[in-house]
C-alpha cells in the first residue's frame, strides 16, 4: 500500500459509553439534587441578588431596598434593639415573639414552662419601634433577625432554648389585640413546639432570621405604633413572626434578646426628610429570592448570616440566564468573617 494511503487511513473512533457515564452521574445523589434544584431556580438579577444577601445577613450585608411590589420610594434604615427579658425572682422560663412587619414585640415570664400566663406588649425587644413611631408615616420590614444569649455565669448555664419562625396566626390568639383586650393564656411548653430548633442553653448566640410572609410586603401605617401598644395584630395574618422560648434557667437570670431589622420607611411630614419616587429595578419576586436561598443554602434562616453566605459564595453556576459577575459578587461575604455560632459548646 502506498505511503500516502497509509497516512490517509483513519482508525475508527472509539464509541463513548454514554450509558456508563450516565450511571456514574446518577450515582451521585448530591449532584442529582443540585442539578434538579438549579434547573428550577429563576435567575436573580443584580438587585435581587443584593436583596438575597441582605436577607441572609441582616446585621452585616450592605443596605439595599427590597423588591416587593408597590411603594418603593422609601428610605432604608438598619435598626437594633437589645433587652434583658425574664430576669425576675423565681422566674425560670419565658418567651418573646417579634413581628418585624409591625415593629412589635411581646414577652412573657413565668416560674416554669407549664404554668399558663399571658403575653404583655413590650417594644424593648422590637428593633426600630421607637424610631419608626417618631420618623415614619408608613414602613415595611425587608430583613431581620433575632438573637438569644444566656447572660448568667457559665457554671449556672442550664435549661433548654427554642427558636423558630411562626405564622402570625399561630400566636396572635395569645396576644392582646386592643387596649384592655383580653388575651388567651398559654404555656412555654405549648409555644416550644412551634419552634423549629431546640437545644440546651447555648454557650454562644442562638439566631433565627426572618423570612417574609405572604403579606409582609405591605406597608404598615406608623400610626399603629403611637395609637396604642397592641394595635395592628388583627391585620397580621399572612405575616411571619420570630418566636423564642426558654425554660429551666436559674431564677432571676432571664435571657438577653437582640433584634436587628432593616426597614423601608416613608418619612413623616415635618421631620425634614424626603423620599425619592422609584420602581424596584428587578424582574424577580420575593419568592424567587427565597427559593434561591433555600436551594443554595438550606436552612439559611436558622444559621448565622456569615455561614449562610459561605454556601452562597460558590453558587455562581446557578446564575444562569445572563446574570452578571457583579450580581454574583454581591452574595460573597465581606473580608470580615462572621464567627460561627456555637450551639452546644
Amino acid at each position: 500500500m502506498p505511503p500516502y494511503q497509509i497516512m490517509a487511513k483513519r482508525m475508527p473512533k472509539k464509541k463513548r459509553n454514554n450509558a456508563a457515564q450516565s450511571n456514574r452521574a446518577n450515582s451521585n445523589p448530591r449532584r442529582m439534587r443540585r442539578q434538579r434544584g438549579a434547573s428550577a431556580l429563576t435567575p436573580l438579577d443584580p438587585a435581587a441578588a443584593a436583596y438575597a444577601r441582605l436577607l441572609a445577613d441582616p446585621c452585616g450585608a450592605p443596605l439595599v431596598k427590597g423588591i416587593a411590589a408597590g411603594t418603593n420610594g422609601a428610605i432604608v434604615v438598619r435598626t437594633e434593639a437589645d433587652s434583658l427579658s425574664g430576669n425576675l425572682a423565681t422566674f425560670t422560663a419565658g418567651a418573646v415573639v417579634w413581628f418585624p412587619a409591625l415593629a412589635r414585640g411581646y414577652a412573657l415570664s413565668t416560674v416554669d414552662d407549664v404554668t399558663a400566663v399571658t403575653f404583655s406588649a413590650t417594644n424593648a425587644s422590637a428593633a426600630g419601634s421607637g424610631f419608626l413611631a417618631t420618623n415614619a408615616s408608613a414602613f415595611r420590614c425587608i430583613a431581620g433577625c433575632l438573637q438569644l444569649m444566656f447572660p448568667g455565669a457559665e457554671s449556672a448555664r442550664s435549661g433548654i432554648v427554642s427558636i423558630g419562625l411562626v405564622p402570625a396566626s399561630a400566636v396572635s390568639s395569645f396576644l392582646p389585640t386592643s387596649i384592655g383586650g383580653a388575651a388567651g393564656n398559654t404555656t412555654v411548653a405549648n409555644l416550644r413546639v412551634l419552634c423549629q430548633s431546640s437545644t440546651r442553653t447555648p454557650l454562644g448566640v442562638m439566631e433565627n432570621k426572618w423570612r417574609p410572609g405572604q403579606n409582609d410586603g405591605n406597608m404598615t401605617d406608623a400610626a399603629a405604633l403611637t395609637a396604642n401598644a397592641t394595635q395592628g395584630l388583627n391585620s397580621a395574618r399572612g405575616a411571619n413572626a420570630i418566636l423564642a422560648t426558654w425554660a429551666g434557667l436559674p431564677a432571676n437570670v432571664g435571657m438577653r434578646v437582640r433584634t436587628v431589622a432593616a426597614y423601608e420607611y416613608e418619612p413623616y411630614a415635618g421631620n425634614g426628610l424626603a423620599a425619592s419616587v422609584e420602581t424596584p429595578n428587578t424582574r424577580n419576586t420575593t419568592n424567587d429570592v427565597l427559593r434561591y436561598l433555600d436551594v443554595e443554602a438550606p436552612n439559611w434562616w436558622t444559621i448565622a448570616g456569615g455561614v449562610a453566605l459561605t454556601g452562597l459564595r460558590y453558587a455562581a453556576n446557578s446564575f444562569t440566564g445572563g446574570a452578571s459577575e457583579a450580581a454574583i459578587s454581591l452574595l460573597r461575604p465581606s473580608s470580615m468573617a462572621v464567627p460561627a455560632i456555637a450551639y452546644n459548646a
